[in-house]
């Protein structure tokens, strides 16, 4: 054989090796991704971190949308190539914005099962909870939202990380928060 197919095939077999090695174990999860302490009603979370079935996602939307008749209504956008229909929520609300729109996307690639509990549960926020007070009152969440949106309209982020600011075994909670208006003077309100 030939010296060059002979590394190429070593190379091969050391990758492979190595994505058996790079699999993360349980205690890194458990430590860095541990469950969250507030009540889930996902499917996934409900039976116990089991994937949730099209059926179980139907099943959770379908009651969602009973629940919230005037606000909420289920369509279908099309079907997967295996047939199955893809369902679409639409949420509408009082706003002073008739224009407004927003759209979120769950489980775009197929071996991405948690973006089907994040969507069902930012479902769940959006219809029994419309203010996120619970997200709204998180250090983490706010200032996220606020550099966020900073970057994304001037391009760069002046806004310092505050101290409180959680860390990987803490959080923390503003119940009183408000948006720093004055960081953006020409904005009228």
């Amino acid at each position: 054989m030939n010296t060059m197919i002979k590394y190429l095939f070593a190379l091969l077999i050391l990758v492979q090796a190595g994505t058996v090695w790079a699999q993360q174990p349980a205690k890194v999860a458990k430590k860095y991704f541990a469950d969250p302490e507030i009540d889930i009603q996902t499917p996934w979370f409900q039976k116990g971190n089991k994937f949730t079935t099209y059926d179980e996602m139907m099943t959770y939307i379908n009651k969602l949308v009973a629940q919230h008749p005037g606000i909420a209504t289920l369509s279908y956008i099309g079907k997967t190539q295996k047939g199955v229909e893809i369902p679409a929520v639409r949420i509408v609300g009082k706003t002073r914005n008739t224009k407004l729109r927003v759209l979120f996307l769950g489980r775009v690639h197929g071996d991405e099962p948690g973006s089907t509990e994040a969507m069902l549960y930012t479902l769940d926020r959006l219809l029994n909870d419309p203010n996120m007070t619970y997200s709204m009152r998180c250090t983490g969440f706010q200032v996220t939202l606020l550099r966020g949106c900073e970057w994304a309209a001037t391009g760069a982020v002046t806004q310092e990380v505050p101290t409180d600011f959680p860390l990987k075994d803490t959080y923390t909670l503003r119940p009183e928060f408000k948006a720093p208006f004055h960081a953006y003077p020409e904005t009228k309100h």
